[in-house]
């Protein structure tokens, strides 16, 4: 009797892991690149006259000065994202169990982002009508 001449395998080959905005790379030109983007638009409309290239009237100085946070603005900044720990925290909201983990484990949030929005704009919204933080 002729034995087959083939082999038959049963390992599996490891199926590649799609991975979202291009994997680490893309992820990482984002997370830079997005911050230069801003910067740039930044310059171009406030220093530049608001043309896409940088000419002779360019204020770099300006530009470089500007950069550069005040007391006020850092205090208000760790104020804000101090108030977002808190909501996230201690605002109320239905918890829900997460998409499953490698090892199956599955883990608890708390969906409360939209009363922690409606909470701070209505802070913003307060802080700006008594002259406290204008936002203009």
């Amino acid at each position: 009797m002729n034995q087959p001449r083939y082999e038959i395998r049963t390992e599996t080959r490891p199926v590649p892991q799609r991975l979202e905005f291009g994997g680490v790379p893309g992820a990482s030109a984002l997370i830079l690149g997005l911050p230069l983007v801003v910067l740039y638009l930044y310059f171009s409309v406030r220093f530049n006259g608001g043309a896409l290239l940088p000419g002779p009237q360019a204020d770099w100085d300006g530009f470089f000065r500007s950069l550069a946070p005040t007391g006020r603005a850092a205090l208000i900044y760790a104020g804000w994202l101090a108030l977002q720990a808190a909501l996230q925290a201690f605002a109320p909201g239905r918890t829900v169990q997460g998409a499953p983990l490698p090892d199956g484990r599955t883990l608890p949030y708390r969906l409360n982002g939209l009363l922690s929005f409606a909470v701070t704009l209505g802070l913003v919204a307060t802080l700006h009508v008594t002259g406290v933080l204008p936002i203009t």
